[in-house]
């Protein structure tokens, strides 16, 4: 069987139920062959295997003949958003405890049982406002197909259909990095708001702000709303461009600059200022340098990431070759 064709039965399955995926692929398999002995005498060109397909119609009209089950993050996205939501479990709760240690360390009186309910009041209430935005936003992902497909109005081609093996692996990388800049972004209008940051999600009482230059701040929300909307035009395309990729990675570099002056910086400085005796730790005063100087490498990796995985897309998809499909197909 076809290159082709496995890539179109591996598009199906995306959209059906694990527990069905297989018997499901497995006749429609056998149904293609079946139209392709009616072609040919025992070999098809890739233009039959295009029309076989194009008659079938796309895979996301196709699995929905089947009556696939919905889900609310169906079991495309669900991996993605599952290890989202792991690394924010770990993550969120110890951000919290380091901005709320170093707050009370700048407090006068400060309790230890005080600090305690408040980080753990604090953890619970990031926590859920990360899972709603999180879920949300993988559920109209969810949901994103069958809206472009309907909004473009565009007869699918099989020729399109992207290799078998990079579909999933560039969906998730593209869903995961879309959630976690919604998220920040979000925050980040937040602080805004309130005038610096806090980890008190309350507009009427923030509580202890830390005051960060107001330019900075503008500019790593730029660069967010930048690449959200790079994020977009690749879901709307279905694959990265060159420009796409180089576009976002330079936004990614903005955003580790500008984290330095908004993030590192100030909150290296009210460390120091509330225990002076860290300054005469060797290097010290580096600390906000190199984890903003980390954060641009890991942004210029991502993107060099990006361009391998563009390269290796172009060849494979450029000119598929021919092939040849035997008269008596398994069943």
């Amino acid at each position: 069987m076809s290159d082709l064709v496995e890539r179109y039965l591996y598009q199906v399955g995306r959209y059906l139920p694990k527990a069905e995926r297989a018997e499901i692929q497995a006749e429609l398999r056998s149904l293609i062959q079946d139209q392709l002995d009616h072609r040919g005498q025992g070999s098809a060109s890739v233009q039959d295997v295009a029309a076989v397909l194009q008659a079938l119609g796309s895979p996301l009209k196709m699995a929905r003949s089947y009556g696939a089950e919905q889900y609310l993050v169906g079991p495309t996205l669900y991996p993605a958003m599952r290890r989202v939501l792991r690394t924010g479990l770990y993550v969120i709760p110890l951000v919290v405890v380091v901005v709320k240690v170093i707050v009370a360390l700048t407090a006068t009186n400060p309790t230890l049982v005080g600090l305690f309910f408040d980080v753990v009041f604090t953890s619970v209430q990031a926590l859920l406002v990360f899972i709603g935005v999180l879920v949300g936003i993988f559920a109209l992902l969810e949901r994103s197909d069958t809206d472009l497909s309907q909004f473009k109005e565009k007869t699918w081609n099989p020729l399109d259909l992207p290799a078998t093996v990079e579909a999933g692996k560039v969906q998730d990388e593209v869903a995961t990095d879309l959630a976690g800049n919604v998220f920040a972004l979000l925050i980040l209008l937040y602080f805004l708001v309130v005038g610096g940051l806090t980890l008190n999600f309350n507009l009427a009482d923030p509580g202890d702000v830390i005051p960060v230059p107001l330019a900075w701040l503008l500019t790593v929300i730029g660069a967010h709303l930048g690449r959200i909307g790079v994020i977009v035009l690749v879901l709307r395309r279905g694959r990265w461009s060159l420009g796409a990729a180089l576009g976002f990675t330079l936004l990614d570099v903005i955003s580790a600059v500008g984290g330095y002056f908004v993030i590192a910086r100030p909150g290296y400085d009210l460390l120091v200022g509330a225990l002076p005796w860290l300054t005469t730790i060797p290097l010290i005063s580096w600390g906000p340098i190199a984890i903003s100087a980390f954060v641009v490498l890991l942004g210029l990796l991502g993107g060099l990431d990006r361009l391998i995985k563009l390269g290796v897309f172009r060849t494979d998809q450029a000119s598929p070759p021919p092939f040849n499909i035997p008269t008596t197909g398994s069943r």
